[in-house]
This record gives C-alpha cells, structure tokens and sequence, in this order.
C-alpha cells in the first residue's frame, strides 16, 4: 500500500476503511426501515442523522474500551486518531440526512423517490470500494476492481436486507 499517497499508516487507512464500510451499511439499515410518513415528515432526516451520530459515539466508545488493553511500544493511539478514523461513520449519514430534509422542507411529492435516491447514495459510495481500494494499492481502477466495488455493495445490501428482516 502506498501510504506515502495519503499520508497514513496502512492501520489508520485501514481502520478509517472499515468505519466507512460499517458506517454506510447501518445508515442504510435505517434509510431502509423509514416509511412515507417519516419522510414527508421529517423524521426520517432524524433517524438517519441520530443512527450516524450513535454510531459513531459508538464506535468511538469501543474503541476506547479496547484501548485499554496493555500497549507495547508505539502501539498507543491518539484518541484525536480515533474521532477522525470514526469520521467516515458521520459522512455515510451526511448526504442522505439532507436528501431527507429535501420533502418535508420544500412540501415535495413522491416519498419514495427520496427514499430511493438516500439509499442510491449510500449503495454508490459502497460501490466505490473497489476503485479506492486499487488506488490505495497503487494500482489503476480496472474492471475487476469496480466488480468487486459491486460485490461489496451487494453484500452491504444482503447485511441490510438480513437486519431489517430479523430485527425490525
């Protein structure tokens, strides 16, 4: 991994990687359990925006529990690393609250369509993976990167699809 390019360790890349990666998948989980009510109303904007901030809070929290496990030489992290290596958590929520503020704000028809586009949104950036992956490998995007992108996706929505129909 070139961690000259981006000016991180390969742990720190990879733990932000993972944060974005959970992040997304549990926004999604929430995009997919709001009803047309919630969205006409507003308060699918807050169920998206409350799931990222607790998610985050979180992931946070358990990874100051976990630091307290001894620590060997140079092992310690910052927990000024930790806040921003959970900050990928609170852009998965960022762009789907605001598409959810979009009907209740500006009286818009067509609740679905909202619901549709936030999860769109959120199914994009897990697409995305691929691409980011090979660059952060030093290697071009190719095909088979952006298909495994989609298969990450893919599986994203497997996990939300599971969640929604055992939990909710």
């Amino acid at each position: 991994m070139d961690e000259a390019a981006v000016g991180l360790s390969t742990v720190r890349i990879r733990t932000r990687i993972s944060a974005y990666v959970y992040g997304n998948i549990l926004v999604l989980t929430a995009i997919a359990t709001c009803t047309p009510h919630m969205v006409e109303t507003g308060f699918a904007a807050l169920a998206v925006a409350a799931t990222t901030v607790t998610t985050y809070i979180a992931h946070v929290f358990a990874h100051f529990v976990a630091e307290q496990v001894g620590h060997g030489a140079g092992e310690h992290e910052s927990d000024q690393d930790e806040l921003r290596d959970a900050l990928p958590i609170i852009s998965s929520g960022s762009v789907p609250t605001l598409i959810f503020l979009i009907p209740p704000l500006f009286d818009t028809e067509g609740t679905a369509l909202w619901t549709l586009l936030a999860a769109g949104v959120v199914l994009l950036r897990l697409a995305s993976m691929g691409a980011l992956v090979a660059h952060l490998n030093g290697e071009l995007p190719s095909a088979r990167a952006h298909w495994w992108g989609i298969g990450v996706a893919f599986v994203g929505l497997v996990i939300v699809v599971l969640k929604v129909w055992i939990a909710h």
